[in-house]
């Protein structure tokens, strides 16, 4: 009984916490610092009980829960639903210093912490037309990049990597007919150019 009481109590929420908040090219060395601190909070607590009171031990236990319950409501998001790679690729955006640009659900109002929606107002970048269309031209870039490593490499034999890809069939349907719609576009403008 003991273990399931102790798997509801913060250690379960700090490996939760760290794996879904954390950018993925930081996560392991601030997950590591995040165990640190917890580890420290639990030290501070181990020395202070032998100098003070049973009662005032309660005190001391009751302010500092309400303030670490104040502290998560303030400043931690809620990651609900919200898919890591697209976490990630928001992370992408800040480290690149264009945090601005990005528009997708991650700065969904109801996956930020009060602090980001009321302070920072990282909410008002919502946009989920403009991330779709950024999102599409990402991936037509990763689509091209591939099919020119298809082209660089037709004579080898290439593993086929397509599983847990981010081109499926449909988007490879898509990006086929629209890459050679606008092949032939810009080949009758090149056309009707020479033809004056």
């Amino acid at each position: 009984m003991s273990v399931s009481i102790r798997s509801l109590t913060g250690s379960c929420t700090t490996f939760l916490l760290a794996a879904e908040v954390y950018p993925i090219s930081v996560r392991a060395t601030a997950h590591g610092l995040s165990a640190a601190a917890g580890k420290l909070g639990a030290l501070i607590p181990a020395i202070l009980y032998n100098y003070i009171d049973a009662q005032t031990r309660f005190w001391v236990v009751c302010w500092f829960g309400f303030a670490g319950w104040i502290v998560t409501e303030l400043f931690i998001p809620d990651t609900t639903g919200l898919d890591l790679r697209e976490q990630d690729r928001y992370w992408a955006f800040v480290r690149e210093g264009r945090a601005g640009e990005y528009h997708g659900i991650a700065v969904h109002p109801r996956h930020l912490s009060w602090w980001e929606r009321v302070v920072l107002k990282r909410g008002q970048a919502y946009d989920p037309e403009l991330d779709r269309k950024q999102r599409v031209k990402e991936l037509r870039v990763v689509y091209e990049a591939r099919m020119q490593e298809k082209e660089l490499n037709k004579g080898e034999q290439m593993e086929d990597d397509d599983e847990g890809s981010e081109i499926t069939k449909g988007l490879h349907t898509y990006f086929t007919s629209t890459s050679t719609s606008l092949m032939s576009r810009s080949l009758d403008k090149r056309t009707s150019l020479t033809d004056r």
